[in-house]
């Protein structure tokens, strides 16, 4: 199923459209969709963010110190 969604352009701008062969509607449709996944992942990311901002990490630094002071 699909919908259809109408736009209203200026007159020069339709004319300047007519003049090449393109499939103006596949063109909206993909520009559309790739918004739609790039807002998704911006959400996604945003979300995550904030989560991670609650998590804390805990790592015990001896080794490390001791791995960098024997390199020395």
């Amino acid at each position: 199923m699909s919908s259809l969604i109408t736009i209203r352009v200026p007159d020069e701008l339709q004319i300047q459209m007519k003049r090449y062969k393109i499939n103006w509607s596949e063109r909206v449709r993909t520009y559309l969709e790739t918004q739609i996944k790039q807002q998704e992942l911006l959400s996604f990311l945003k979300k995550r963010q904030t989560a991670m901002r609650h998590e804390k990490m805990h790592a015990d630094s001896a080794p490390l110190i001791r791995e960098d002071r024997s390199a020395r």
